[in-house]
């Protein structure tokens, strides 16, 4: 049995997110939609999924990219998780789309073909599970 400790600093930065405070949201509201559908109130369980919270991590990645520098330095996170999008089947389960991954094929092909036009290509990795520049 493992345990992980964390410092009391990082417990403190972390209590005071507001994307947990929306998580709490969302959890108070899908327990008054199950109430409403326990009581048998279909009138108030349509108008609870009219009101369904959202939630955006455009805070986030304003906090890890402050500046667009920061932002293309990383550039290959973001072309590596496209790579997999486009790789990926369309799951209803999972929320992928079918237009999800064909969108993001023509992305991947599109930077594909600029990398070679471009030649600005200097190193390359080429293993089982894919390519990586």
């Amino acid at each position: 049995m493992t345990k992980t400790y964390y410092h009391i600093k990082d417990i403190k930065f972390l209590s005071h997110e507001q994307l947990l405070a929306k998580f709490r949201h969302i959890e108070s509201w899908m327990k008054k939609i199950r109430k409403a559908k326990v009581r048998g109130d279909s009138m108030r369980v349509d108008k609870l999924i009219e009101a369904t919270p959202s939630y955006n991590l455009h805070h986030l990645v304003k906090e890890r990219y402050p500046t667009f520098t920061d932002a293309v330095r990383d550039l290959d996170d973001a072309l590596s998780l496209v790579c997999l999008f486009a790789g990926c089947p369309s799951n209803k389960d999972l929320r992928i789309s079918r237009e999800m991954t064909q969108l993001s094929q023509t992305l991947w092909n599109e930077f594909d073909l600029w990398l070679k036009l471009s030649r600005s290509l200097r190193k390359s990795f080429l293993s089982v599970k894919g390519i990586y520049y």
